[in-house]
């Protein structure tokens, strides 16, 4: 089981970075990218909520935090998803 999550994160680094070299115009996958983390990582979800609306600048912050959350997932720790979606501001920044 830990090979399968392994190579699910690998797959979703690679989206990302795809994503990011096209623009973050939302085509690195055909479902979009919100659909795609729904289904491959759902406990991030909340990072890419509205994330076909969102400007590139907002995308990319976004693509940013699910950086952050795969990292938080392969070194061991919780996850946190810092309370934000793509259009929002992180936790205690207005």
């Amino acid at each position: 089981m830990p090979q399968e999550n392994e190579d699910m994160t690998i797959r979703i680094e690679k989206v990302l970075k795809l994503e990011g070299a096209r623009g973050y115009n939302d085509d690195a996958v055909t479902c979009g990218l919100e659909a795609f983390i729904q289904q491959n990582l759902p406990s991030a979800l909340s990072l890419v909520v509205g994330y076909a609306q969102s400007s590139p600048f907002d995308r990319q912050k976004a693509v940013s935090l699910l950086h952050d959350h795969l990292a938080g997932i392969e070194g061991g720790e919780e996850p946190v998803d810092g309370g934000n979606s793509p259009g929002g501001n992180p936790a205690g920044v207005s």
